[in-house]
């Protein structure tokens, strides 16, 4: 039996969303509804369902400051990533080699 989603109130309305039986192949199967708005297995920052500045603010004060924003491998492949650079060649390679190993991901 598929475990029904399950949705997760935290601190100013903040919103935590899993699909406990959604399969990663973007069949319907992965989409929710919640208040009349549909949420995908994925959502990024500046999409309608990504939390606010505040709501972050109060979910990171709820654990006493220990939330910490992470940086993707491959962002040392582009020029900049939130404002920041980590452009680096060499990395970039190490990454782009390893990108299909499992163990790396």
């Amino acid at each position: 039996m598929k475990p029904s989603g399950l949705i997760l109130s935290v601190a100013s309305g903040l919103l935590l969303l899993a699909d406990l039986g959604a399969a990663a192949d973007g069949n319907s199967s992965n989409i929710i509804t919640y208040n009349g708005t549909r949420y995908s297995c994925k959502c990024y920052e500046g999409d309608a369902c990504w939390p606010s500045a505040p709501s972050w603010t109060a979910l990171n004060a709820s654990v006493n400051g220990l939330l910490q924003k992470v940086v993707p491998p491959a962002a040392v492949c582009y020029n900049s990533f939130d404002g920041q650079s980590y452009y680096n060649a060499k990395e970039c390679t190490t990454v782009t080699n390893s990108w299909a190993n499992e163990t790396f991901q």
